[in-house]
C-alpha cells in the first residue's frame, strides 16, 4: 500500500492510525466521487454494499451503475470480477472504473468490454494497447444513452492476443 498516507497520518501525530485495504478503498471511492462530480455527473451511493455496483451516476434523466476498483502498489493489478470470483455482467453493472491511485489515472470500461477478462495488470506504458481507448474515457458514460455506446453489442471485448499465456482471463498492459 502507499506509504504517502501513512506518513501523513504519522505527521499528524496519530501513530495508531493504520491504513487497511478497506481504508484505501474508501479513499479511492472519495476520489471517484470528486472526479465524477467535477465532470458534471450526479453521484449517488446506494445504502449498504450488497449490490454489485458501488455508485449510481446520473446525467439528465439517465442513470448508470458503476463499480469502482483501485490499486495502490506495483504491479498495478485490477480485479475485474465480483466477490463471487466471476466477471461482472451487463445485468450487474454498466461500467467498471479502475483507479490507479499512485498515478492518479482512471480507466473507464463498459462492462461489455470486460466480460471475458478477470484481471488487468498495468506495469509499464511505452506501447499503446487496444484498451487505451478506455484511458480517462468518461465520455463513454456521458454518450452512452445518446449513441447507445453502452449497449453490449456495440463493444468488443479486449482481444485474446493480449491475454498472458497460461493466465486465462488475464490481460497485461505495460504501464509506467
Amino acid at each position: 500500500m502507499s506509504d504517502h498516507f501513512e506518513d501523513a497520518a504519522r505527521a499528524l501525530g496519530d501513530p495508531a492510525f493504520h491504513f487497511t485495504r478497506k481504508r484505501y478503498g474508501e479513499i479511492a471511492e472519495l476520489a471517484f466521487m470528486y472526479k465524477a462530480l467535477s465532470l458534471g455527473f450526479g453521484v449517488a451511493k446506494p445504502w449498504g454494499d450488497s449490490d454489485h455496483y458501488d455508485y449510481i451516476l446520473s446525467r439528465g434523466r439517465f442513470f448508470w451503475r458503476v463499480q469502482v476498483k483501485s490499486v495502490w502498489t506495483k504491479p498495478y493489478t485490477v480485479r475485474l470480477r465480483g466477490a463471487d470470483g466471476r466477471p461482472y455482467t451487463p445485468d450487474q453493472i454498466d461500467f467498471l472504473v479502475a483507479y490507479i491511485a499512485p498515478e492518479n489515472v482512471w480507466y473507464v470500461f463498459p462492462v461489455a468490454a470486460i466480460t471475458e477478462i478477470t484481471t488487468l495488470v498495468f506495469s509499464k506504458r511505452p506501447i499503446k494497447y487496444d484498451w487505451d481507448v478506455y484511458f480517462e474515457a468518461w465520455q463513454l458514460i456521458r454518450e452512452c444513452p445518446q449513441a447507445r455506446l453502452c449497449h453490449p453489442a456495440v463493444h468488443v471485448a479486449l482481444p485474446k492476443r493480449y491475454q498472458s499465456a497460461g493466465h486465462e482471463g488475464e490481460a497485461v498492459e505495460e504501464y509506467g
